[in-house]
C-alpha cells in the first residue's frame, strides 16, 4: 500500500495518504480519471523499482509521447495543446506569447 501510495505521489501534485489500509486520494473526478490513466500504464516490473527510477520512467515517457506528437515547424498547435494539459495543474499561471511560446509561472 505505500508503495502504491509513492507512485501515486508522483503522478500527483496533491498528497496521497494511507489510513487503514486504503489510499487516501484528495482529487476531483477529472484528476482521479488522469490518475486511473497513468496507472494504467504501469507495469508489474515498474513497481518494483524505487521511487526515483519511477519517476525517471514516468519521465521519458511523457518525453516520448510529446515527440511522437505530430507538429510541423510553425504549426505546433498539438504539441502546445498537450504541453498545456501537462503543466496546468504543476503552475499559479500559465499564458502563450505571441510566438505560440508556453509561459507558466510557479509561486
Amino acid at each position: 500500500m505505500d508503495k502504491a501510495a509513492k507512485l501515486f505521489s508522483i503522478f500527483s501534485d496533491k498528497k496521497v495518504r494511507v489510513r487503514n489500509q486504503h489510499l487516501i486520494l484528495p482529487h476531483s473526478r477529472e484528476e482521479l480519471l488522469e490518475l486511473a490513466e497513468k496507472a494504467f500504464n504501469i507495469d508489474a516490473a515498474t513497481m518494483e523499482l524505487e521511487t526515483e527510477e519511477i519517476d525517471m520512467k514516468l519521465f521519458f515517457d511523457q518525453l516520448e509521447e510529446l515527440q511522437n506528437i505530430n507538429g510541423e515547424r510553425g504549426n505546433e498547435c498539438k504539441i502546445r495543446k498537450h504541453a498545456e494539459k501537462i503543466f496546468a495543474p504543476l503552475v499559479d499561471h500559465l499564458t502563450f506569447d505571441s510566438k505560440g511560446n508556453i509561459l507558466a509561472q510557479k509561486r
